[in-house]
């Protein structure tokens, strides 16, 4: 498909940005900025969600409380904002209109926004969490995205389609993500293996496992209790976990010998003699993924007083799996989608899984980006970019200094294309910014004195303006799961509590 406009595909980078009162605070997500002047938020990418939704100021009293604002990813002042307007219901707000806008306890916002190098828009709909305990923020990424929307709209992207690599958590070897907003980054791609998948309506990432090998040293176990049984999860980049059925997760913690903290739900191993098994995970179709112990067991930490994330018990560490749902369907995050590269395509109604390169290139050279739409005659994407319409079949391993050399032509053409080069990787140097080395905020739940952010709301009640697929054809059925707290009047926001 032809792209909207002749913009350059927008990169959004997933990595630490500074929060708080007096920007002390790093938070780990993609950088927002809300208001006049300028909030910023460090926002959690989501395939489910189609509205940005942020925590309001009074859930932490002040953005001074750091470890509350560190857990928010941000929290918004309104009054401190004269370019804001506010609806009290959701019929005379722009914004998507959907199930999740009308059950949670919402207040429909508009106001200008800033993203990206230069991108801005003025009067930008989203949703302020007002349930009085505050949740991470969420840019949304779903088939009817307002952000998706607004980011082509205003031609900051050429397409709604995406491409992302969520980066690593790893503590010893961190790595930071990149989304692409109407575009891939090309350099993160395992040609070889990618592999399409179909989307479906209310369940855009749903896919099957049909097997899931927990690989040890000296031998291997399935979490299945049978060779016919399956698994329908949906990917989900917002989530940290990785969500199993209750006696999928018993059989993990057997066979890696972990022990459940009921404080922490959480299985808890000595770091003195940690697991080294990988989880081995084939999807229908037959593509494979192998999740390292790295990914799957990392250390304990927790928010301090100034909102940073610390490791405080370095002799323990937990595994990355839960089961906090009952009913299904369950939520795989970081620890499944850090292995992989996923792109996303709306206007062909599938997205692709390819194995990720995962090295960090941050010293050597920026992303090689190409588009998933047919740049027009005056387009401005780069020489890089491919000119095939849908998602492009990525290319394989790249060397950069063989690209840059690649390009290189003469003596004295070469030499100027390489000082032009080194004179934007050093742009790019600068303008991003410097990422402490603590480990990331998305490595540790909620306080357990806190309730569990609100999973995702029916599949089924979802509004959107293009079907896609048929939910019929899931192996399951979806259903409705939905913890906000019933709360329909104002009430006194009480003081954040982290005891």
């Amino acid at each position: 498909m032809a792209c909207a406009n002749d913009a350059e595909p927008l990169q959004l980078w997933w990595e630490s940005y500074a929060l708080g009162s007096d920007y002390s605070t790093y938070v780990m997500g993609i950088q927002l900025e809300i208001g006049t002047p300028a909030q910023s938020f460090s926002l959690r990418p989501s395939v489910y969600y189609d509205n940005v939704i942020v925590s309001s100021i009074t859930d932490c009293e002040s953005r001074s409380n750091q470890t509350c604002v560190a857990y928010c990813g941000g929290v918004y002042d309104f009054a401190s904002s004269p370019t804001h307007t506010y609806d009290k219901s959701e019929d005379g707000w722009n914004g998507t209109h959907d199930t999740d806008a009308e059950l949670g306890n919402y207040g429909y916002f508009n106001d200008d926004i800033a993203f990206g190098w230069n991108s801005s828009i003025a009067g930008f709909p989203f949703l302020v969490d007002q349930s009085l305990y505050g949740t991470p923020g969420v840019l949304p990424l779903g088939p009817d995205s307002a952000f998706l929307s607004a980011a082509v709209n205003s031609s900051s992207a050429p397409s709604r389609n995406w491409g992302l690599w969520t980066g690593s958590r790893s503590v010893t070897r961190p790595v930071a993500g990149l989304l692409v907003v109407g575009g891939f980054d090309t350099a993160r791609v395992q040609q070889s293996t990618s592999t399409r998948f179909p989307t479906f309506s209310g369940c855009t990432a749903c896919v099957v496992v049909t097997d899931l090998t927990y690989e040890y040293p000296g031998g291997s176990a399935s979490l299945f209790s049978n060779s016919s049984q399956v698994l329908e999860i949906s990917l989900e980049p917002y989530e940290s976990v990785i969500d199993l059925p209750q006696h999928m997760f018993d059989n993990f913690a057997d066979i890696s010998q972990g022990y459940y903290n009921s404080t922490l739900r959480r299985l808890t191993y000595p770091a003195a003699n940690p697991p080294l098994g990988n989880l081995s995970v084939t999807l229908k179709g037959g593509y494979t993924t192998v999740i390292p112990a790295e990914e799957l067991f990392t250390p304990l930490g927790s928010y301090n007083s100034t909102g940073d994330y610390d490791i405080v018990n370095s002799s323990v560490l937990y595994g990355e799996m839960t089961s906090l749902n009952s009913a299904g369907p369950w939520y795989w995050g970081i620890p499944y989608l850090t292995m992989n590269y996923m792109i996303m395509d709306y206007d062909q109604k599938q997205f692709s899984l390819a194995q990720a390169y995962r090295d960090d290139f941050d010293n050597l050279a920026t992303p090689l980006i190409n588009p998933l739409c047919t740049p027009t005659v005056s387009s401005k994407v780069s020489p890089t970019a491919s000119s095939s319409g849908g998602p492009p079949s990525p290319p394989g391993p790249h060397s950069h200094t063989g690209a840059i050399a690649g390009g290189v032509v003469g003596g004295v053409a070469g030499l100027v294309l390489i000082g032009v080069l080194l004179f934007f990787l050093m742009r790019l140097r600068k303008r991003r910014l410097t990422r402490p080395q603590e480990p990331s905020p998305e490595q540790v739940s909620p306080p357990a004195n806190e309730k569990e952010f609100a999973r995702f709301s029916s599949y089924t009640d979802k509004s959107l303006t293009e079907k896609q697929g048929n939910i019929n054809e899931l192996p399951f059925t979806p259903e409705e799961i939905h913890m906000y707290p019933n709360i329909t009047a104002p009430v006194e926001m009480p003081a954040y509590r982290n005891d």
